[in-house]
Formats: structure tokens, sequence, C-alpha cells
């Protein structure tokens, strides 16, 4: 069993850009002082005036050049281009009309993992052929944890890429979950997933195998109840009846990707 991680300090995040609402007051002065131009009548600059809003409607889309992301604990700010989360589902897309934008210029993801969430930025920028195995037990939490990411963004692709490492680092070290890793994942996500079924499969199939007693700590998710236990016990009772499979195994890659939103992949996944 893999050692629990310890807890260490984050720095503070940098405070958030605040407007000067000066710049507001003195446009709002501007916007009272001016007249319309001789020869025009007020039912004229009434109809520029909308216009102009209407414009301003349109091309707000375009203005939204970068959006603010606050993670983690410590809510570390992290800036992303607009034009790179357009491909994810959580995000809004504009419209014909360029009138839909992103409702907000920030959001706040407290229960994210900075480390993974630097995973994440990295992947958008340049690709997921940028990303590396992990190799150790710090770096198999960030993947865990991108993992979450692309589950609480609906994003496919984040996920199948995210479980290829996964999947490839316990293959690589003969390894199965252990209950802290299992707990992790059914806390950070609220539906059934792969990554919680892998999870579930790797540690079914390390407690038949070695045929004992289970460890005390599995003893005690299972004693606690709840979806995990039963997802463990479904595990167990599925490898009884139809022969064991191991889930680390190379050539099912595919069998652990979603497949809704990408197309389904002939050969082999990134982190094979």
């Amino acid at each position: 069993m893999l050692p629990t991680p310890g807890i260490e300090a984050a720095p503070l995040p940098p405070p958030r850009p605040r407007r000067n609402p000066l710049n507001r007051a003195f446009k709002k002065l501007r916007s009272a002082l001016s007249f319309p131009r001789s020869g025009t009548g007020s039912s004229t600059a009434g109809e520029a005036d909308s216009s102009a809003a209407t414009e301003r409607g349109r091309s707000r889309y375009k203005k939204i050049e970068t959006v603010e992301f606050y993670v983690g604990p410590t809510l570390k700010r992290f800036t992303i281009h607009r034009d790179l989360l357009l491909p994810i589902p959580y995000f809004p897309r504009p419209s014909a009309t360029g009138v839909e934008s992103f409702e907000e210029r920030s959001f706040d993801f407290p229960d994210f993992e900075e480390q993974s969430f630097k995973l994440f930025v990295q992947r958008l920028r340049k690709g997921g052929k940028s990303l590396h195995r992990p190799t150790d037990f710090y770096g198999l939490q960030d993947y865990l944890g991108l993992y979450v990411i692309g589950d609480q963004f609906n994003y496919e692709a984040l996920k199948n890429e995210a479980m290829d490492f996964v999947r490839a680092y316990y293959r690589d070290k003969n390894m199965a979950a252990p209950p802290y890793r299992l707990e992790y994942i059914y806390e950070a996500t609220k539906t059934p997933n792969k990554m919680r079924e892998f999870l579930v499969h790797t540690a079914a199939y390390k407690m038949l195998c070695e045929k004992e007693v289970p460890a005390p700590g599995m003893c005690e998710v299972v004693g606690k109840g709840g979806e995990l236990a039963v997802d463990l016990l479904k595990a167990v009772l599925n490898f009884h009846h139809n022969g064991m499979t191991d889930a680390r195994r190379n050539d099912l890659n595919c069998q652990w990707h979603e497949h809704v939103q990408t197309v389904k992949c002939p050969g082999s996944g990134i982190g094979s």
C-alpha cells in the first residue's frame, strides 16, 4: 500500500483585480453632458443609442478574451484564453449573432487541485501529447485530479486521456487502488464514471488474487457502506461469476473510455 500523502503549505493567491469606480462615474458624467448634433432630433439620438447598445451586446463575446480561474483552497489564479475553452461543453458558446457569451469573467473551483489544473491548462495550450506518464505517488494524484476536472466540465476527451495515464501507472507498477484512492474518487465525483469503476476493479482483483482477508483499511471502507461499498461488492461478484479479467491490461484501453462526444479509438490510448 502506498504511504498516505502529507499536506504541503500553499502560497496565498494574488489579489483579484478590481475595477476603478471613478472610471464608471466619469463615463456616466460624460454621457450626461453630451448633446445631439445640430439638425438631429431626440428620436434619431435614441435610435442611435439603441443601435450602439445592440452592437455592444453583439461584440461582448469578442471583448472577453481571457477568463480567470481561482483554483484550490488558496484560490490560485489561472488565466485562460476564451477560445481554448470553446470545445468544453461546460462553458457557453457564442451564437451565430455573437450575443451569447461568457456570463462570468471568472470562475471559482476551490475543490480542484492546483497541480491538476496546471496539467489542464497545459493540455489546453499544447495538446494531449504534451502530457507525460506519472511516475510516482504525487504524479498519480495529479492525473486523478485531472480526471475530476474533466468530469466536472463534462469534457470527455480529457477524461479519456487521464484514464489512459492512470491505467498505465497501475499497470507499470503492478499495483491496485488502495482505500484512500477509492474514497477520493468517490468524494470528488458526483455520479458513476469510468474512473470509479476502474479503481474498484483493481481493488477487487487484488483481493481475489491474494485470497486473503482484506486489509483493515479496505474492511473499514466496506463497513461505511454507501456507493463505494456496493460497487466493490458488485465487482467481486462479477469476477466470481464471469471470471477474472485484469482491468489494467493494455489491450482494454478503449473499454475504459467514454465515446459519446468523441470517436471510438481504434488502437491504444495515450498512456499505453
